[in-house]
């Protein structure tokens, strides 16, 4: 089975060979650039903190709402 570098390698050499210029086969993996584990661990970490924020004050509004409604009845 062919890794993942040489599939794309291989068809961009073939689209590029038919000059099919109207394909988009997004970056060269030579311009690829991934995200270092720290990057992408902090990252990861700032999204879970604000869900967590998000929930808790998700979870307040519930909460007075459901005072509000126990209040009425």
């Amino acid at each position: 089975m062919l890794n993942c570098d040489r599939c794309s390698r291989y068809l961009r050499q073939q689209v590029e060979a038919r000059g099919l210029n109207d394909v988009d086969l997004g970056p060269d993996e030579k311009k690829l650039r991934m995200t270092s584990e720290p990057e992408m661990s902090s990252s990861h970490k700032r999204e879970v903190e604000k869900l967590r924020d998000d929930l808790i004050n998700k979870q307040a509004e519930l909460n007075a709402f459901k005072r509000q409604v126990t209040v009425q009845y």
